[in-house]
């Protein structure tokens, strides 16, 4: 006679309802975690000199300071794009639209009375030419191509300086993959010298922070100091979100994405076992 094993009613739906349950919340928890890889922007192809910027984004620049100072009794008028900055709450630069490698965009500069100044540019990610200079009360706020890193050239022809530095940097809210591109130069006889540095961000391509600092001697033996410096700062922009306790948003969805998963998991296992009828003993 054959022996029929007995099973056990009790132990082994439970022990398949548990494999069952483990399984979905490990599958569940993989796509999440996966999210970020699949829905983070994509950087641009470097060679292909594009924009990293699309029609609707705009960036605003919150911090802005400048200094100047002259002990040139004769040079003592402030220049007026210095008043002009001094008196400026922020500027905006808005992408209405992109053809190619042109952008065109808007550039919106509000000052403390409470007036405002716009001017709508066309600017190409591939050359150094623009009208932002004017726009901006002589601030680069220049748009780069999207994608760009170290050692690849600033624009597309021959002459185009490089960039020096890819890096990490927080800006509106965020760490961002920036690029960082310095100068400085010296002529005689007025000693002047000059210095300036230009964060990018990598992936859209639009600048983030620009400071720059000049000085030269005036006097008929150079006894005199003029200089002057200048620094605008990205506070607000719609490309990216701003991060929550460190957390950049997409990793943050992710966990409470899974977080609610593996809670709902257990509540409906728990239910499962509760609702789960007890056979009577018949011996």
């Amino acid at each position: 006679m054959t022996r029929v094993r007995p099973r056990n009613s009790s132990a082994c739906p439970a022990k398949s309802r548990l494999f069952k349950l483990r399984r979905e919340f490990a599958l569940c928890s993989l796509i999440l975690l996966l999210l970020p890889v699949y829905l983070s922007p994509r950087l641009a192809a470097a060679s292909a000199y594009s924009p990293g910027v699309r029609p609707g984004d705009y960036v605003k620049y919150g911090s802005i300071s400048v200094f100047n100072n002259s002990t040139d009794p004769n040079e003592q008028t402030v220049p007026q794009n210095v008043k002009d900055i001094e008196n400026t709450e922020f500027f905006r630069l808005d992408v209405q639209n992109v053809s190619g490698v042109s952008l065109f965009l808007r550039a919106t500069v509000a000052f403390k009375n409470d007036t405002t100044r716009t001017t709508t540019l066309v600017e190409k990610v591939t050359t150094s030419v623009s009208t932002i200079l004017d726009a901006f009360e002589g601030v680069p706020l220049f748009v780069t191509a999207g994608g760009l890193g170290q050692g690849d050239k600033l624009w597309d022809y021959a002459g185009s300086p490089t960039i020096n530095q890819t890096l990490q940097r927080t800006y509106a809210g965020a760490s961002r993959d920036v690029n960082l591109f310095t100068q400085s130069s010296f002529s005689s006889p007025l000693q002047l010298t000059s210095t300036s540095s230009e964060y990018y961000d990598r992936s859209s391509g639009m600048t983030l922070d620009f400071f720059a600092s000049s000085s030269y001697r005036t006097g008929n033996s150079n006894q005199y100091m003029v200089s002057g410096s200048s620094r605008v700062i990205a506070t607000e922009t719609n490309i990216w979100a701003p991060w929550t306790l460190g957390i950049s948003p997409m990793i943050l969805y992710g966990i409470l994405g899974v977080a609610s998963i593996a809670t709902a998991i257990a509540v409906i296992g728990v239910w499962k076992i509760s609702q789960r009828k007890v056979r009577p003993n018949l011996s």
